[in-house]
């Protein structure tokens, strides 16, 4: 019982920090527009029962799909749900697929493009407040042309790698599709979360235009892929 009253109060924390805006430096509330949760694991149930209560708005299943050549998400989910006739349930669960090779393969070679560009350029920007170990993650993984997928190192955690491929999934959601966004919609969303408002301090709002600190990437050594790809990154 004390397990699950604990698993009960995580869960709830969890909904809340899902459901609470993040306020940039110039007053702006952000909120989080799509989530996508692993169902892989010992947990699957308790994820499919989150998604059907919609506790949080688009709140995305989604599975691991190792296979070279998937979409980063998949066209159309595929209904889990069905009742005792096999008929689909209507407002079930929905599992959307990844192609965890294919976002894999678009982080590493973002992250090479971006290395030789100043910040404001770069397409993949982190915070720098995050530590060593949040690349050490992110960098976790290599491209075995032998084996034809990405492995883990041995011994290393990956956390950071698999959360921004699924965060990058979830922009791709068909009620967002970020990915097709153009200059125009970029632009038009920076007026609207930087624009200097009275009520915000003119000097955050000055400290917020200040080009950011790039935080140190690990060194890496480049492997070439089949195909001429961008390989892995080594630590």
């Amino acid at each position: 019982a004390d397990l699950i009253d604990e698993f009960i109060r995580q869960e709830g924390k969890l909904y809340e920090y899902l459901s609470s805006p993040l306020v940039n430096a110039f007053g702006k509330h952000l909120r989080i527009r799509a989530t996508a949760w692993d169902t892989g694991g010992h947990y699957t149930d308790d994820v499919y029962r989150a998604v059907r209560s919609k506790v949080v708005p688009l709140l995305m299943a989604v599975k691991g799909l190792s296979v070279s050549g998937k979409p980063i998400l998949s066209a159309r989910p595929s209904k889990q749900d069905v009742n005792k006739r096999g008929k689909v349930i209507r407002g079930g669960v929905e599992l959307w697929g990844i192609g965890t090779d294919t976002v894999k393969d678009l982080i590493f070679s973002t992250l090479e493009a971006d290395e030789d560009k100043p910040v404001h350029e770069q397409r993949l920007r982190f915070s720098a407040e995050l530590d060593e170990e949040y690349f050490k993650m992110l960098l976790a993984e290599n491209f075995d042309p032998e084996k034809n997928k990405y492995v883990k190192k041995s011994g290393a955690r990956n956390e950071s790698l698999d959360t921004l491929g699924y965060a990058i999934a979830a922009s791709r959601n068909p009620k967002l599709r970020v990915h097709v966004m153009k200059a125009a919609d970029w632009d038009r969303m920076q007026e609207l979360l930087e624009r200097k408002d009275a009520a915000v301090d003119a000097e955050v709002v000055e400290e917020a235009v200040v080009e950011p600190v790039k935080p140190r990437l690990p060194r890496r050594s480049r492997r070439g892929r089949k195909g001429g790809f961008v390989g892995g990154f080594h630590g």
